[in-house]
């Protein structure tokens, strides 16, 4: 027996060191990209890796028999499934290197390609066989140290089931205080922590029995096995404290938005009405109402939550986070609603300001003015009270209309300046270029006055004419002057202006009852 152990335990420093030797040339060697190598390079990296590995193969199955011998078959199967899955890469490896080098040239991409693949199998083939190799080599220590590491993980175990009780004290508070959706994964920590005690317990009681019966390997896979359990005790005690201090911390979040989120649908809420610029019935205004009780419905929700636990203040946490995001979009439209609302409002009363003034201006220069100008007006009219109509529920569709009007009051200003500065002043019903005295010259015809008070002249003469027309009876004076009388036989006189007096004209039977062709 004991040549065999002392046998074993030089092919354990063997090992140890072939190990070591592997992992200094492949620190040096990595030194190097192999991206940066030339093909010829690349190709000398890549066989020198196959060559490596598939003699660490063979040693690691060397090492896989004498493991076995040492902690048994189950120790060893994880070690076994690694070194079939090394032995498939190293062989798709070979395969690769065969076509590099068989009669089939590759062009250079290609070749590299190959190459690139063979050093990627060969690394992580060998990389696998070193970490398992390693393994085993820290299980013969641990089985070297067995009876100095023992005390430690016996110590390391009823420290975790003097504080087990305290940490499922939390858990209870905490089962008590939140919904298993809040807890998550710590819901049954404390359940699986007393599973892994009683195992870690059981299992190092059966190492005690080992190392009395001195089979020190099987006695450090039932060491490790406790030290992984202990381990993962720890894990979960640590989560509950954690998940303690979180949900804790969410508690006190959410009753601070809570109040945030209230006083944000008050404020909102004093937007809601007319006053603060939000035009009644415009859908922004719905939106916003709407959505100030949405919010104060999950500010009331999560109070009514906290009152009555268990709850989730995660889940909690969540539903107001989305109704105070949503109530700052909403309220950024409406702002953006105001905004454009001001906007449009203040380019309605310029409209309406200036067709007026346009209106006013046409109306007491008619005489002059064309159907140009008439026409734009009215169309400015018609945009101004689309306009209107459409402030509530388009705002930016009436600030468009709105500014059209203004477009058109414009152009029709521009149409009646320009017909009042080319208007004929001659009061007489043929036109002409100026009023004819019989008997007179051009030279010797007085001015009437100026364009603009000709124009004027000329609508209030409009005025008379057609009222008289419609009135078929005998009417009254035109600044003092002939009488404008009724009937298809009726005539007038125009006054006299600046000592001019124009000749009379009759009526002969227009489309009125009375008058002349005005």
């Amino acid at each position: 027996i004991v040549p065999l152990i002392l046998l074993l335990i030089v092919v354990a420093v063997i090992v140890f060191f072939v190990i070591r030797s592997r992992k200094n040339k492949g620190v040096a060697q990595s030194t190097v990209q192999p991206e940066t190598l030339s093909t010829k390079d690349l190709g000398t990296r890549a066989g020198k890796l196959l060559v490596e590995v598939d003699d660490a193969i063979q040693s690691s199955e060397q090492e896989l028999g004498f493991a076995e011998a040492e902690f048994g078959s189950e120790a060893v199967q994880e070690y076994n499934e690694v070194l079939k899955a090394a032995k498939k890469d190293v062989a798709e490896a070979f395969h690769l290197q065969q076509s590099v080098f068989d009669a089939i040239p590759e062009d250079d991409a290609t070749k590299r390609q190959m190459l690139m693949r063979i050093i990627e199998l060969a690394t992580n083939a060998d990389a696998r066989l070193d970490e398992k190799a390693e393994g085993f080599a820290q299980l013969r220590t641990l089985a070297e140290r067995v009876n100095e590491i023992m005390p430690t993980v016996k110590q390391g175990i009823a420290k975790h089931e003097s504080t087990f009780g305290e940490a499922g004290k939390t858990l209870a508070v905490l089962k008590a205080s939140y919904l298993p959706s809040a807890l998550g994964e710590v819901a049954d920590d404390d359940i699986q922590a007393a599973d892994l005690l009683e195992f870690a317990k059981k299992t190092v009681a059966e190492a005690e029995e080992k190392i009395a019966n001195d089979d020190k390997y099987a006695a450090a896979i039932l060491v490790r096995s406790a030290e992984n359990a202990s381990a993962q005790i720890e894990r979960l005690l640590s989560a509950v404290a954690a998940a303690k201090d979180s949900l804790e911390k969410a508690t006190a979040t959410l009753r601070a938005e809570i109040a945030q989120l209230e006083q944000a649908a008050d404020s909102a809420e004093a937007r809601s009405g007319s006053q603060a610029g939000i035009p009644v019935g415009s859908q922004a205004g719905s939106q916003l109402s709407s959505m100030v009780r949405i919010a104060r419905d999950a500010a009331n929700q999560a109070r009514a939550a906290l009152a009555s636990p268990p709850f989730d203040p995660i889940a909690q946490l969540n539903m107001l986070r989305t109704a105070t995001t949503q109530l700052t979009a909403v309220l950024e439209t409406v702002e953006r609603t105001k905004a454009a609302y001001a906007t449009a409002s203040a380019t309605i009363t310029s409209a309406k300001d200036r067709i007026s003034a346009v209106d006013s201006f046409i109306v007491t220069r008619r005489g002059a003015v064309g159907y140009e100008a008439r026409s734009s007006l009215q169309e400015a009219k018609n945009r101004l009270l689309r306009a209107e109509q459409l402030l509530v529920s388009d705002t930016n569709a009436a600030l468009s209309e709105a500014q059209a009007a203004i477009q058109y009051a414009d152009r029709a200003s521009q149409w009646a300046q320009s017909n009042v500065e080319s208007y004929n002043p001659s009061p007489f019903p043929g036109g002409g270029t100026s009023a004819q005295i019989p008997g007179g010259s051009p030279s010797n015809v007085p001015n009437i006055g100026s364009t603009i008070a000709g124009a004027l002249i000329a609508g209030v003469l409009q005025d008379v004419l057609s009222g008289g027309g419609r009135r078929g009876s005998s009417g009254g004076s035109l600044f003092g002057g002939g009488s404008l009388g009724g009937g298809r036989s009726g005539g007038f006189s125009l006054p006299s202006i600046g000592g001019f007096s124009p000749s009379s004209f009759g009526g002969s039977g227009g489309r009125r009852g009375g008058g002349g062709r005005f």
